[in-house]
Order: C-alpha cells, then sequence, then structure tokens
C-alpha cells in the first residue's frame, strides 16, 4: 500500500532517488513491493515541476526506456537510434503529464510506467509510419529493413502500413502482441474508448488485418483460408 503523500514531506529528492533506486529494482524483477518513493518522485517532478527531481527521474529510468526500444519488435524496421527513442518518449510523456492532477490520474507507479511505455511504442510506430511515407516519396528503403528474414520486425512493419492510424496500431499491439483484454485497455487507457468500443474497434482491426494478403503471405496463412 502507498504510503501517504505527508510521510515524504521530510525527504529530500536525493533520499527518495535512492529509496527509487531499490523500488525500482525490486518492480522490474516483478516482487511484490512498496514503490511509493518512486511515485513520489515522480509526482514531485510532474506535479510540482521540480527540475532536480525530473532530472533523478531522467536518471533512473533512462535505461528501462532504452531497453525497451531495443527490444521493441518493430525497432529494427525504425530509422532512429534506441536512445533518440528514449530521450524523445520521456520529453513526450513528461509534456504530457506535466501539471496539477498527475495524483489523480495514476493511482501507483506501474500506472505512470505503463504509460511511459506506451510513449515509446508511439514514438516508433510514428517513426515507422514516416518511413513508409518517405519510401513513398522516394522510393528507397531504411538500411535497417533491408533483411532476408520475415519474423516479428517485418510483420509488425506491414501492420503499421496497413494500419495507419496511430490509435489503431495502439491498440493492435495492446491487444494483440501484449495480450490484454478490452476491459484492461479500457481501464488503462480509458482515451481509447470504452470496453464495449474497443471490443468493436479491434473486430474492425482483426478484420482489415485479415484482409491483407502481403500479411496473410509473412504469417503462413493461405491467401484462400476463411
Amino acid at each position: 500500500m502507498m504510503t501517504h503523500l505527508q510521510d515524504y514531506q521530510h525527504f529530500s529528492n536525493a533520499q527518495l532517488a535512492a529509496q527509487c533506486a531499490v523500488e525500482t529494482k525490486s518492480y522490474l524483477r516483478k516482487e511484490v513491493t512498496d514503490t511509493a518513493y518512486c511515485f513520489e518522485l515522480f509526482r514531485r517532478a510532474c506535479e510540482d515541476g521540480d527540475n532536480e527531481a525530473l532530472t533523478l527521474v531522467y536518471q533512473q529510468y533512462f535505461s528501462m526506456l532504452v531497453t525497451l526500444a531495443k527490444t521493441h519488435p518493430a525497432f529494427a524496421s525504425s530509422s532512429q537510434d534506441v536512445y533518440g527513442f528514449a530521450t524523445t518518449a520521456f520529453s513526450k510523456f513528461y509534456d504530457a503529464v506535466k501539471g496539477e492532477g498527475f495524483a489523480s490520474r495514476f493511482a501507483s507507479l506501474d500506472k505512470v510506467l505503463q504509460y511511459l511505455k506506451l510513449c515509446v511504442h508511439t514514438e516508433i510506430l510514428l517513426d515507422i509510419r514516416q518511413n513508409k511515407r518517405n519510401v513513398e516519396l522516394n522510393g528507397n528503403l531504411p538500411a535497417q529493413a533491408d533483411r532476408s528474414d520475415v519474423g516479428m520486425t517485418e510483420i509488425w512493419a506491414r501492420i503499421c502500413i496497413v494500419l495507419p492510424k496511430p490509435d489503431d496500431q495502439r491498440l493492435a499491439y495492446l491487444r494483440f502482441l501484449l495480450a490484454m483484454k478490452p476491459a484492461e485497455i479500457a481501464l488503462r487507457y480509458p482515451e481509447l474508448g470504452t470496453a464495449a468500443e474497443i471490443t468493436q474497434k479491434i473486430s474492425r482491426i482483426r478484420q482489415k488485418l485479415r484482409k491483407d494478403d502481403d500479411l496473410r503471405g509473412m504469417m503462413g496463412i493461405d491467401s484462400s483460408a476463411e
């Protein structure tokens, strides 16, 4: 259970950061842990506009964002390096959540980190979308996409082409790659719609993906199969 905010008033940012480092290690190992120190550091950075706290948050979680970018199934089809994605994602995250209401918007550290992860994912998808536009305009493939094997990276890159809208890409990623149910998606990302609306959107997305011959070929599905 998260300790009440008043219990941290006497903690310096450095003290919070030191405890947050311990909490983060336990969190990443999926151990049950109290993550209140990390949450308070985030709250000071985002809600109070504390630049020192923001720097400490950045130092604490930058390597996690780099790893997320590096292991993303579509990273090989992108044009940036992992550090660029990590930096941009963190910047977009801060711009989106800074100001009053941070503590009421995010009930726990897990919710905060899920949003951070989604920012990394979104930046990679936007980059791939821009790559597609460059290919259409210039007729040149990015060097990262010059591969002979067809794997998850290529499949996901094709999905991004079939689904050009960012929200559709996010839903496909959350439902098909992370195996999140519509109710869970609606709870974590209410901006995407209600559970019922998300169910309808996913059904539409699934039908659209099934109709793409290139995607079916990558996945080894016979073009005549229903």
